[in-house]
């Protein structure tokens, strides 16, 4: 099992890496809001004017770390098959079976474990490694690691949040209670005012030029607080926002791993 537990400590020190670096370029604020006024109705129109690209490092990265925890599953696999048989000789075509679907893992299934235990066996089929069952996430965790391992780099796209309008809405209420309003500190009132919008539908990825808001034509352009982060693009985790997805695969990939090492020592 040392070289299971060695991957999965490789795959989460990756992982930490990807998110400090995302969070080092999210704190150089690399989409920028800028505001407009529609000529006819003058509507504030509040748009993307710049969108710094995700240095190639964080990709790779997240990629590195994804390879590893499907790495430690197949490292883990190949344990299950030498206890299995009682040998220590190496073995071919070993894999933790993941697989799109159903009827593909019940295909596939037996050729990648052949050699481990009936326990071992039974204990895989019921977590549901395949798309559509309780362990969707190991399909996408597959999906991924395949598309950074044969296709392409990993797209990390920006995804809109939330809209705080609050500013906004504080200014209309200033100038139409302009005395009520300087009675009190500013502060207290920019506080109780703070009000996020949450876009509906899909709002990935953003691109320069995209409108994120489209304000109240009777009051001063205020500097809106819009939240964005980074989520998997074309893929079967398509939107899901980056660091928490891959929190989660590493809190399963450790939860297999103790569950099945059982099976090992």
């Amino acid at each position: 099992m040392a070289s299971v537990r060695h991957k999965l400590a490789r795959a989460n020190a990756l992982m930490v890496q990807a998110y400090d670096a995302l969070v080092a370029f999210q704190a150089t604020s690399p989409c920028r809001i800028n505001v407009r006024r529609e000529p006819a109705t003058n509507v504030p129109i509040y748009f993307v004017s710049e969108l710094e690209p995700v240095p190639p490092a964080i990709p790779l990265l997240i990629g590195d770390a994804l390879h590893n925890f499907r790495s430690t599953l197949d490292h883990l696999a190949y344990q299950l098959v030498l206890v299995g048989l009682g040998t220590k000789k190496p073995q071919a075509h070993v894999y933790f079976p993941i697989a799109r679907d159903l009827a593909t893992y019940q295909a596939e299934s037996p050729r990648k474990t052949r050699g481990m235990s009936v326990a071992a066996k039974d204990a895989i089929d019921a977590l549901e490694p395949y798309g559509g069952g309780k362990g969707a996430h190991f399909w996408g965790l597959h999906e991924l690691e395949n598309t950074d391992k044969h296709r392409l780099i990993l797209p990390t796209v920006a995804g809109l949040h939330s809209i705080n309008v609050g500013e906004e809405i504080l200014e209309r209420f200033k100038a139409q209670s302009p005395d009520f309003f300087a009675k009190a500190p500013e502060e207290f009132f920019r506080e109780a005012f703070n009000l996020e919008l949450i876009p509906a539908g899909e709002r990935y990825p953003l691109n320069v030029g995209d409108e994120v808001y489209r304000g109240d034509p009777s009051v001063p352009s205020v500097k809106l607080s819009v939240k964005y982060g980074f989520v998997f693009g074309a893929s079967v985790l398509a939107g899901q926002p980056i660091p928490g997805t891959i929190k989660a695969l590493a809190r399963e990939v450790e939860r297999v791993v103790t569950l099945l090492e059982a099976f090992v020592t």
